[in-house]
């Protein structure tokens, strides 16, 4: 039997990314002159880093603690771009003082996730998030008001709810759908004056749907994309708990591809996340069909 390799049907990226990189290239257009820096990753992906790169735009990867102080080295009058995830609004401040020229990359929807919890606050709700510890867009939300209780979506505890209170709860919008789903229903348990707002980004919900319904003879899958990514790292966990039986690869590009794994499969999947360019998943596929047959 010949060797099928095909490509998850909603593949490469979505909305938020597409805008985020535009962001970025025209702001080199707009200021061709200047010194231009992305505060953390603009997304989770290294080969947009690269992009980057190629238009003189330098990614400061560095740790969450340690933004402050890369904003604060940076030169007087150097263009400063804020990510895809949205940042700590503590920042700003300093990005003034610096007299740095700000460009926000945030994406629509982590960006309406700010207003809904701004929203909740003046209506004097009590704001639960639902995040990944030391995830960006984490960080981002809980800097908006330091009384956000914050809920971990890989260890959840539920000791701070007051059942006197009453609750607004949102969400990082790159989780899974199915374990939110079981968050919110612990949470619906312990009190019922709480208002729930699932903001599960819908490409990710529609690449999370897809992976529950692969064909039968699938036998093989490889996700791409970078472990920093909590939407393509929320596929992956879902293709290991779906598909205990298949052979799973998690990779960044053809280097890391195992094709001693694969060699004798015959219907393989290949996906990314939202941050994975087609062209990525498509090399990758040509790749396994070039070398594992």
């Amino acid at each position: 039997m010949s060797m099928k390799v095909e490509l998850l049907k909603n593949s490469g990226y979505c909305f938020g990314v597409k805008n985020a990189i535009d962001i970025a290239i025209n702001a080199r257009k707009k200021y061709p002159n200047k010194k231009i820096y992305v505060l953390g990753m603009l997304i989770h992906n290294n080969y947009v880093v690269d992009i980057l790169n190629k238009y003189g735009i330098e990614t400061l990867d560095v740790s969450l603690n340690e933004y402050q102080e890369a904003i604060k080295n940076l030169e007087c009058g150097s263009v400063i771009i804020f990510s895809a995830h949205g940042h700590d609004i503590n920042l700003d401040k300093i990005v003034k003082e610096k007299k740095l020229i700000k460009i926000d990359a945030i994406c629509p929807m982590v960006q309406q996730c700010m207003k809904l919890i701004l929203n909740a606050l003046n209506k004097n709700q009590k704001i639960i998030y639902i995040g990944i510890k030391n995830h960006p867009e984490t960080n981002a939300m809980l800097s908006i008001n330091k009384d956000i209780i914050f809920i971990d979506y890989k260890l959840p505890f539920y000791n701070q709810i007051n059942t006197n209170d009453n609750y607004f709860c949102i969400n990082q919008t790159t989780l899974s759908f199915i374990d939110l789903y079981k968050i919110h229903n612990d949470l619906k348990k312990i009190t019922s004056k709480i208002t729930i707002a699932d903001e599960i980004c819908k490409f990710t919900r529609n690449r999370q749907e897809e992976i529950l319904n692969l064909p039968k003879d699938v036998d093989g899958i490889v996700v791409v994309g970078s472990k920093k990514s909590s939407n393509t790292m929320r596929l992956y966990e879902m293709c290991l708990n779906k598909y205990s039986d298949c052979i799973i690869l998690f990779v960044q590009d053809e280097k890391e591809v195992n094709l001693d794994k694969l060699k004798n499969l015959h219907h393989i999947i290949v996906l990314g996340g939202t941050s994975c360019h087609i062209n990525q998943l498509e090399n990758i596929k040509n790749f396994i069909l070039n070398n594992a047959r």
